[in-house]
């Protein structure tokens, strides 16, 4: 699983999380290395925050949808910043398997996971 979260806190905290669930976590703090990550390194999953400086989730999940494999996609905001929350988890829901709003809890976090994954083998991806 990949994560990406510009803020230190949320990514270490949510890196905890995933790892207590069973998952195998690469951790970025931005959308550029994430996806150098990727080029590199095939994941199942990823789960980005969408809005970040530099690369934000919605162009790194735009990115991936280019790729082959379609890896699925859990965007995660807390509606902050550009756009507003309505804004935010529209556009989300077309771009992503799964849209979270922070906060979130672990079985949340879990479940969004789950389905995003359950959209990606529907898909062939």
């Amino acid at each position: 699983m990949l994560l990406v979260d510009d803020d230190p806190a949320v990514l270490r905290v949510t890196t905890g999380i995933l790892r207590a669930l069973g998952y195998e976590v690469w951790a970025f703090a931005d959308g550029r290395h994430a996806l150098r990550h990727l080029q590199e390194q095939a994941v199942d999953v990823v789960v980005s925050d969408i809005l970040m400086p530099d690369l934000d989730g919605f162009e790194l999940t735009q990115q991936l949808r280019r790729s082959p494999g379609q890896v699925p996609v859990v965007l995660v905001s807390g509606g902050g910043g550009r756009v507003g929350l309505g804004d935010v988890s529209g556009i989300g829901a077309l771009l992503a398997d799964q849209f979270l709003k922070k906060p979130y809890s672990a079985a949340e976090l879990r479940s969004a996971i789950d389905a995003a994954l359950a959209a990606g083998r529907a898909r062939g991806g």
